[in-house]
């Protein structure tokens, strides 16, 4: 019987894990019996997709020891640290200890920036932003959802990039800032479908129907609300489910369908039972409150107030024990690894910019460059040579020996300067001599002239090539002349740089002298 590849098992599993958690479970014990011992990179890939596998059960005890496990086998690997890390952040999240959630989202954000994993960088700030959001500080809520975005527009990954969009649009929305929040949701709709990410798109209809809510637009709003509430449930979205359910509440409650609404608020109480810490429970007792009295059954709407004073106290007590809630010592030192990750992708984006800058400026001496030697760049020689063929003619080469040099010496924008002034005298000494003048190569220009003429435009030559050295700044140019006669035109050019060498100007290089 041949034996499974534990690696296809396990990158089946990890397709597997968000849709079908039973399967991924079943797919990962069977790859850990077949993984060697010491493979503890895949043993630590098999206990971080069960760990996975278990948040999206939401059985996040046995979530959180798994991602425990593995990370005892990730020593070396940021990159699977940092997912182990988000995923015990979540399930310490969904246990209600948000002292653990937040020290393990920090140190996934700071893995993550570390190892340049945007997209992990983005969900841990996203994670942060729903501390925040818990109890209730919706300025460090906004602004941790704004990085995550940024971070998330980063990677570049169309998912991660429509989860923290949705995130930073539904704080929007709660805090009525409509204007911004609506692009967002459009972004996120734009880079998921339906069909596969069922989840996201309901959550993106909940804060449609909640902006139409807030905008006295209750038919779109109950459209908007029911139509995510069919996908919620058909996706296993208790959240989604449980928000979409008291909005149509409260939209049941304004228009006088008070059973509809104590039904709706019923069910959702229900289903937050099973997987909320308490803080959701008390919005929606409240809600059943107000709704009970609005249809005169005052004694249920105390009962409703009861149980919302009864959940606060027991979310409270909770939060008060140990590893629950971070001291206000805890927030401050948080707080301040936030401001240094922050200055440190400020730093980044600063070196991004001066390295585009500076990317610029080479590009625009190059084409500054281009522009100077237009006059004389190679083509119509071989035209010239043929046009001139039968006819005494001459060839001179001019030579930048050390271009290289000066290049390394100084840097390529000097050393293109230097073979810009070259090429820019004798474009200008061509014109005056009337002979044809082309770039050869990168640092070789060659003249065309009468053979009669040959020795006159040397002279003229050699004092024009003399009077630019002396007027040229350091670092000096070394440049070689050779001439030669044209027997064959097809065979002119490689003849003229086999000549010998007829003058070098200066006779010593400065970057030679000791």
């Amino acid at each position: 019987m041949t034996r499974p590849d534990p690696a296809a098992l396990i990158e089946e599993a990890q397709r597997c894990v968000a849709s079908d958690q039973s399967r991924a479970l079943e797919l990962v014990r069977r790859a850990r019996r077949h993984v060697a011992p010491d493979e503890h990179t895949q043993l630590a890939q098999c206990w971080i997709t069960q760990a996975h596998a278990y948040w999206g059960r939401r059985q996040f005890a046995q979530g959180l020891n798994a991602a425990r496990r593995s990370l005892r086998l990730l020593q070396n690997s940021p990159a699977e640290r940092a997912q182990a890390l988000w995923v015990m952040a979540e399930c310490q999240r969904g246990l209600g200890r948000y002292a653990g959630a937040l020290d393990a989202w920090m140190a996934c954000l700071e893995i993550s920036m570390m190892s340049r994993q945007t997209e992990l960088a983005a969900v841990a700030c996203a994670g942060i932003g729903n501390y925040y959001q818990l109890i209730e500080d919706t300025q460090h809520a906004l602004t941790l959802r704004r990085q995550a975005y940024e971070f998330a527009c980063q990677s570049k990954d169309p998912a991660t990039i429509a989860k923290c969009a949705i995130a930073l649009a539904g704080d929007y929305v709660r805090q009525h800032m409509s204007h911004q929040a609506l692009p967002l949701l459009q972004v996120a709709q734009d880079l998921i479908t339906p069909e596969r990410e069922p989840t996201w798109w309901a959550e993106t209809l909940y804060y449609q129907g909640l902006h139409a809510f807030q905008n006295g637009n209750s038919q779109r709003a109950q459209r908007d609300l029911n139509e995510a509430l069919t996908l919620a449930r058909q996706s296993d979205s208790p959240w989604v489910t449980v928000q979409c359910l008291k909005e149509l509440a409260r939209l049941h409650r304004n228009s006088g369908r008070y059973e509809a609404a104590v039904s709706d608020l019923q069910e959702a109480i229900t289903l937050a039972h099973e997987f909320d810490t308490g803080h959701l429970l008390q919005s929606l007792y409240l809600v059943l409150c107000t709704s009970e009295e609005a249809r005169g059954h005052f004694e249920a709407a105390l009962a409703a107030h009861e149980a919302y004073h009864a959940t606060r106290l027991a979310y409270l007590k909770r939060l008060d024990e140990p590893g629950c809630r971070p001291s206000p010592s805890r927030l401050a030192q948080l707080q301040l690894r936030l401001e240094v990750i922050q200055a440190r992708k400020e730093n980044d984006l600063l070196q991004e910019r001066q390295a585009a800058t500076q990317q610029r400026a080479a590009n625009q001496a190059r084409l500054a460059l281009r522009a100077d030697l237009s006059p004389i760049e190679r083509g119509g020689l071989e035209q010239e040579l043929l046009r001139l063929d039968g006819q005494a003619t001459s060839l001179l080469n001019i030579r930048l020996e050390n271009l290289n040099e000066i290049s390394e010496h100084y840097s390529f924008a000097i050393g293109d300067q230097v073979l810009s002034d070259l090429g820019r005298r004798l474009a200008i000494f061509a014109r005056h001599k009337s002979c044809h003048a082309a770039r050869y190569s990168t640092a070789s220009f060659v003249l065309v002239v009468p053979a009669e003429q040959q020795h006159s435009v040397l002279e003229a030559l050699v004092v024009e090539l003399e009077e630019l050295i002396r007027h040229m700044q350091s670092p000096a140019a070394r440049i070689c002349l050779r001439a030669c006669r044209v027997h064959d035109p097809r065979t002119a050019l490689r003849s003229v740089l086999k000549a010998p060498v007829l003058a070098r100007f200066p006779s010593m290089n400065p970057l030679e002298q000791p």
